[in-house]
């Protein structure tokens, strides 16, 4: 699992490595509030469900911490600390 942020909103890519070539099953699970709400794999898209990818970085309070966090650092900020209008 990787932590990365990006567009206001904290991702981890989960690899899946029991599959012959693990480097085509990565997918992102997005985290926002503390809990994983979203997945680009096929299960979680197609079907609108929890998937098995966003239970594992859920099992895992560190990792999804991290995400959290990682969005929150995202966020665009005016340079006098406030939020940037229109985000």
């Amino acid at each position: 699992m990787t932590v990365v942020g990006g567009d206001g909103a904290g991702y981890v890519n989960v690899q899946n490595d029991s599959h012959a070539d693990p480097g085509e099953h990565i997918y992102s699970v997005h985290v926002a509030n503390g809990r994983a709400d979203g997945c680009s794999c096929p299960h979680a898209v197609h079907r609108g469900a929890h998937c098995k990818h966003q239970r594992a970085v859920e099992q895992r309070p560190l990792i999804l911490s991290s995400a959290d966090a990682a969005g929150a650092q995202t966020r665009r900020m005016a340079a006098d600390g406030s939020k940037v209008i229109g985000e």
